[in-house]
């Protein structure tokens, strides 16, 4: 009787962390990033915050001699049970790549109609966070840290 009172528990739990269901990953890219593979003369930068149950913003940016050369919106949200990032530059419309997979540690987000990138790969290793864009051009690799 212990044990399947114990499964109950298990299983009710389970349930409804699987109602909320968002990927741990999101959780974990909260904060300020800084990009520690930049040309030398500059600097990038992510910022990620949570902002509702089913969403987080973020912006990206590039400086260079204290100018922003480089700025993306960023935007993970969760729409008809469907988690997507959307990315923005200024003056342009909103790229939507639906996440196609996601992991404890990453997760993969793709739009096969896109010029460039097509893909975008985030994942998180050694308090390394990595952005790979891949797909209708160069592969590009965007190695992350945490800054304090």
């Amino acid at each position: 009787m212990k044990y399947l009172s114990l499964l109950s528990i298990l299983f009710l739990v389970s349930s409804c962390q699987n109602r909320k269901n968002t990927p741990p990953f999101f959780e974990k890219m909260q904060g300020d990033w800084i990009r520690t593979n930049e040309e030398a003369g500059k600097a990038t930068y992510e910022h990620w915050e949570k902002i509702a149950d089913q969403e987080y913003t973020g912006m990206a940016f590039t400086l260079q001699e204290n100018d922003t050369i480089f700025k993306e919106d960023l935007r993970i949200y969760k729409e008809d049970n469907i988690w997507n990032l959307q990315v923005t530059a200024p003056g342009e419309q909103p790229v939507i790549f639906e996440v196609t997979d996601h992991k404890i540690n990453a997760f993969t987000a793709e739009s096969p109609q896109n010029e460039y990138p097509k893909k975008v790969v985030y994942s998180l290793k050694n308090d390394q966070l990595t952005a790979k864009i891949s797909g209708g051009g160069p592969k590009i690799i965007f190695n992350f840290k945490k800054t304090p």
